[in-house]
């Protein structure tokens, strides 16, 4: 079998994740990390796309699709794709181009959302349950988490944002839950960037929703600083956060 060869797929932080090889295969398999794409690569997608179907997005769109993605290249083509279909435009237009704006925009994020929603809740369902305690230790993690930007916070700058809430909560307990929360026992919601060390949400939907979940009660929230982030935290919250903030007294 001297030209056999394996290719293993997997989203998870390494290679030997996907595997689980043994430490004598270790010189064995070579490891390929696919990082996330940047925005240059993900605005690239949709350039592409305007060139070949003959389509143009208005200002700001390409921007905001590419901030929505949060690194993947696969939520970047769906809400591409939805755009279009929204449009019936499923091959090159022919003569005048077809434009694409803000509202085209918000409604493919809403469906893109609505059709996401179930699986968000029972991974966040997942995350927030837990035996009796001191702390609410995932509710405080995500609150935190929230209040940084998509690239994530490192432990340090998470203990520190979660001291101002909570001064009493041991780093130990911090240490742990950013763990557990990475297991599909927990949802998975998070994930480690172990190249800077910093933890962020796994998929770019679980930040809109833990800003809609844990939002600030006087009403200063993340999500109404523009238009767009208002229609994705209104859709949060009225798709799963109501249920779950009576669910599990979120405060």
């Amino acid at each position: 079998y001297k030209n056999l060869k394996i290719v293993a797929l997997g989203a998870v932080n390494s290679g030997r994740e996907v595997v689980k090889y043994d430490e004598e295969m270790k010189n064995r398999i070579a490891e390929i990390e696919v990082q996330l794409m940047p925005e240059k690569e993900l605005e690239k997608i949709l350039i592409n796309g305007e060139i070949f179907l003959n389509i143009k997005f208005d200002n700001g769109i390409k921007t905001e699709i590419v901030k929505f993605s949060n690194g993947l290249a696969s939520v970047c083509h769906a809400i591409a794709l939805y755009l279009c279909e929204s449009k019936d435009i499923y091959t090159t237009v022919q003569g005048e181009s077809v434009h694409f704006n803000k509202k085209d925009l918000e409604d493919s994020i809403i469906r893109y959302m609505e059709e996401s929603s179930d699986s968000i809740k029972e991974k966040f369902d997942k995350a927030l349950k837990q035996k009796k305690g001191k702390y609410k230790n995932a509710e405080l993690i995500f609150k935190v988490l929230a209040k940084f930007p998509p690239e994530g916070a490192t432990h340090s700058q998470l203990i520190s944002e979660i001291k101002n809430i909570r001064s009493d909560y041991p780093p130990s307990n911090l240490t742990k839950n950013l763990i557990s929360l990475q297991s599909e026992e927990k949802g998975a919601i998070l994930m480690e960037d172990t190249s800077s060390g910093k933890y962020l949400f796994s998929e770019p939907l679980y930040r809109p929703f833990s800003i809609a979940l844990l939002k600030d009660k006087a009403g200063d929230d993340d999500f109404i600083k523009n238009s767009l982030q208002t229609v994705i935290g209104k859709l949060a919250y009225n798709l799963i956060v109501k249920e779950l903030e009576k669910k599990y007294k979120i405060m």
